[in-house]
């Protein structure tokens, strides 16, 4: 099992990798751990309609670690991995989430 940072982009990636195996995620829920511009741009819905085909999502690397950025590989049981990357803003919510499969 990769560790993952302890830092607020870690925070959040650990919150990730656990939500997407209990969609819907709530919106308030969501309005904990995504920051308005993330929410404005990708709806509740839309969020969860996108977590929802990643149940067991799981970090298979980093490959880069910043406080308020993680960089790496992440894979579902079914065997697709994507590129993952995560940050966080000043106010330690995501404000960019993006896994682009390989």
């Amino acid at each position: 099992m990769i560790a993952i940072p302890d830092s607020a982009v870690g925070t959040q990636l650990e919150w990730y990798l656990g939500a997407v195996n209990r969609t819907p995620i709530p919106g308030d829920e969501l309005k904990e751990h995504l920051s308005p511009a993330f929410l404005k741009e990708i709806p509740a819905a839309r969020f969860n309609e996108l977590a929802k085909g990643l149940a067991g999502l799981k970090l298979d690397e980093l490959s880069s670690t910043k406080p308020t950025e993680l960089i790496g590989l992440t894979s579902i049981p079914a065997g697709q991995k994507y590129d993952t990357r995560i940050s966080v803003g000043d106010d330690g919510k995501i404000d960019y989430l993006l896994l682009e499969p390989q």
